[in-house]
């Protein structure tokens, strides 16, 4: 019982002994200590260098924006009448003082000639009373102080006729709607033989001759932005279509 019980106890000792060699072999596998290159005094180290130059810095910004005509205008009707001549269509090219469209100026022809008539009845009126002040034409009237000139005037009705005249021209010229100036049409809201009314509009007239872009940038990128600054724009549908603008000062702007 003796020498059994020495031959167990020294064989668990040797059991122990046995379990940790083993597990400093494993930790000794897996436990590689990195390798450091460290240079001695005096050996070369190799670097990259590149010289330093000065030069522009391009600073780039994107942003959304829109194309619209440096110059566009509603050409309207002043004076209500029927449509009888509509001379234009939608994307018709137009000439400055070219006829867009003529109202029914039938009656405001006959208001014309009766002005005129209402004119040469004043004038011969106004003869008649320079005969009493013995001047026989209008040129004759230097003798006449400007007081009685004008007394005369009044009286004879021909200020009054000559204004009553001017306003029926007017009125007759306003039936024609013309182009200010050359140009796109768009958006045409009349037909012919339409009743309109004053404010009613013709069409948009757009000059595609020069475009300008509207876009719009946050506070802290207006640093950036200077007039004489060149824009690249292209349409989102097409970024293949570039086009290059520059800035041109505008009077006033």
């Amino acid at each position: 019982m003796t020498f059994s019980g020495y031959s167990f106890r020294f064989y668990k000792l040797w059991s122990v002994i046995f379990l940790v060699l083993m597990a400093g072999c494993i930790r000794h596998d897996k436990v590689k200590m990195p390798e450091e290159k460290v240079a001695t005094e005096g050996e070369a180290v190799a670097v990259q260098t590149a010289p330093v130059t000065s030069g522009v810095f391009h600073i780039e910004m994107r942003c959304n924006g829109r194309l619209a005509p440096l110059k566009r205008a509603l050409p309207g009707f002043e004076r209500p009448g029927r449509l009888t001549h509509l001379n234009i269509s939608n994307g018709q090219y137009v000439s400055r003082g070219d006829t867009l469209a003529v109202l029914d100026n039938r009656q405001a022809l006959l208001e014309v000639e009766q002005a005129r008539i209402a004119v040469a009845e004043a004038r011969t009126q106004l003869l008649d009373l320079l005969l009493t002040q013995q001047a026989t034409s209008l040129a004759d009237t230097v003798r006449l102080s400007p007081e009685k000139k004008e007394n005369l005037f009044m009286k004879s009705g021909l200020k009054s006729a000559r204004n009553t005249l001017r306003i029926r021209q007017l009125n007759y010229s306003n039936g024609f709607i013309t182009a200010p100036f050359s140009g796109r049409v768009a958006n045409v809201e009349v037909e012919n033989y339409q009743f309109v009314s004053p404010g009613d509009n013709c069409c948009l007239l757009l000059d595609d001759s020069r475009w300008r872009v509207i876009f719009y940038l946050m506070e802290s990128e207006l640093e950036g932005i200077s007039p004489a600054l060149m824009l690249r724009c292209y349409p989102l549908t097409n970024p293949a279509l570039r086009s290059k603008l520059h800035h041109q000062h505008q009077p006033g702007g």
